[in-house]
């Protein structure tokens, strides 16, 4: 056995636990063209603000991953400590294997995937449209996984018109808020800032819930409206 990183301990020797923020991230075809261009940008300019919430919760070690779903589910990469996460910019085409996607999450849902102290995980999804797969035996295997059924913080993000909002809330569930609606690109950078940061500060805090059932801040204007 190695012995622990030192800097995963705290000022009085007790080890941090760690809060695993997932984004499942759709990539499908009709996320093609301003959609995706308009997420990496969300998310690029996302990641200095998930930090300084970080910085500021500093009993928690924040660890970030990505799930993307189109024609199936990949992960992309392995799950990164967020101060050394770098976001590689996403294409989209192909379908949209939501329910694929959410059974790919289960499995990493398990204490034997996530050992040691851990927060209840945080689970971002984003996405403009309804799922061509499977989705309810996606999100069963999702809710039986044992991190999952024991507390996961879980929201999501609907892009534009043609996202499915009662497809939405199913994944968020009955304490996980409503999805929170982005029209343009402005409201899809705010959503993504507010959504990550709020969970990592309240996270640590055992109030994550509550923050997101507390809504989202003033609206951004942006040029480009999805639904015109």
């Amino acid at each position: 056995m190695t012995s622990a990183d030192p800097k995963t301990f705290d000022f009085f020797g007790v080890q941090r636990r760690r809060l695993h923020l997932f984004f499942l991230i759709d990539c499908s075809n009709s996320m093609q063209g301003e959609k995706i261009k308009s997420l990496n940008y969300a998310m690029r300019g996302a990641l200095p603000a998930m930090r300084k919430a970080a910085d500021d919760n500093p009993e928690a070690d924040v660890f970030l991953r990505i799930l993307t779903f189109s024609d199936g589910a990949a992960w992309r990469g392995p799950a990164a400590p967020l101060h050394e996460a770098v976001w590689e910019d996403l294409s989209a085409g192909g379908l949209t294997d939501f329910g694929a996607a959410l059974a790919l999450l289960a499995e990493e849902l398990d204490p034997e995937r996530l050992p040691g102290r851990i927060l209840p995980p945080v689970l971002i999804l984003v996405s403009d449209g309804q799922p061509t797969d499977d989705f309810r035996a996606g999100l069963a295997k999702l809710e039986a996984a044992p991190l999952c059924a024991a507390g996961a913080v879980r929201t999501a993000i609907a892009i534009g018109p043609d996202a499915d909002p009662q497809i939405l809330q199913l994944f968020t569930g009955p304490e996980g808020g409503p999805p929170l609606d982005a029209r343009d690109a402005g409201e899809l950078a705010n959503r993504i800032r507010w959504a990550s940061t709020v969970t990592i500060q309240a996270a640590a805090r055992g109030g994550a819930r509550e923050a997101l059932r507390t809504g989202i801040d003033a609206d951004k204007p942006d040029p480009f409206i999805w639904d015109q």
